[in-house]
């Protein structure tokens, strides 16, 4: 299963959790096309944040080859794998960090 195939599932339970089964398909696809943007950023933000704390090289230099590079998501991926220390570890905490965000209570 790659990246991608990984987050649209995690998106799909998401928003079963936050709406139920029951919701309508096209109000839940709606709402994961809406949702899919907010997540990359989330991530892409925690990953800089990661490799900042390797060092300001390290994230200078993912964000160089970034822009020249214009790469997918799984060469993104490849990458980020490449350049941390327990990858699986990580992406787990971040879509539960993920979640637990989006599923707490406005207003609290």
């Amino acid at each position: 299963m790659t990246a991608v195939d990984s987050i649209n599932l995690f998106l799909d339970d998401l928003l079963k959790d936050m709406h139920g089964s029951d919701a309508p398909a096209d109000e839940l696809a709606e709402m994961k096309n809406e949702l899919l943007p907010k997540l990359n950023e989330y991530i892409t933000l925690r990953v800089m944040t990661e490799l900042a704390k390797k060092s300001q090289e390290t994230l200078k230099e993912f964000q160089t080859w970034v822009t020249e590079k214009n790469p997918s998501q799984e060469e993104v991926q490849k990458y980020v794998e490449g350049k941390l220390d327990n990858p699986q570890a990580f992406l787990t905490q971040v879509l539960l960090d993920f979640r637990n965000t989006y599923l707490e209570p406005k207003g609290v």
